[in-house]
């Protein structure tokens, strides 16, 4: 499953980003989608949907579907353009993601928070599945085991 793509927020990112068998997959464009006009406002969508809500978003559908048939492209002149990169840990693909904001590409924040995120769960559970050493059953104020009484009895 993909975290974001070409076409996420209104076709102005600049990466494509997924989880595979190697790490966090992400390639970066080689170009940008140049559109003659700017979008429509977006149409929030809820579970609660109404019937007025549904045609509103479905025609803002047909103005963007019609805006794609009329775009252009043009390179992006970065020095990442049409670059694959593939990052080991959710960590390390959102420090990538950083960098690649800095140099001028368009990545939306919120899919570099969602990898801190995950880094965080997996080092949570990482720490938490590290065995810890059972402490001396004679505890810290045993001079010796024959003079040990200890919580599992007199010795």
């Amino acid at each position: 499953m993909s975290l974001c793509r070409w076409s996420t927020d209104d076709y102005h990112c600049d990466v494509y980003i997924y989880d595979s068998d190697d790490g966090v997959t992400i390639h970066v464009a080689g170009s940008r989608y140049i559109f003659t006009e700017p979008f429509p406002p977006e149409v929030p969508l809820s579970r609660a949907i109404s019937a007025q809500l549904m045609e509103a978003w479905m025609a803002r559908q047909v103005v963007i579907s019609r805006m794609i048939d009329e775009m252009t492209t043009e390179p992006i002149g970065l020095p990442h353009d049409g670059v694959t990169l593939i990052a080991e840990t959710p960590g390390e693909a959102a420090q990538v993601l950083r960098d690649l904001v800095t140099e001028g590409y368009r990545v939306p924040i919120w899919v570099i928070d969602a990898l801190n995120e995950e880094q965080t769960e997996l080092d949570v559970a990482a720490r938490a599945d590290v065995v810890q050493p059972l402490p001396d059953a004679h505890g810290p104020t045993c001079e010796s085991e024959a003079s040990c009484v200890c919580s599992v009895g007199a010795r």
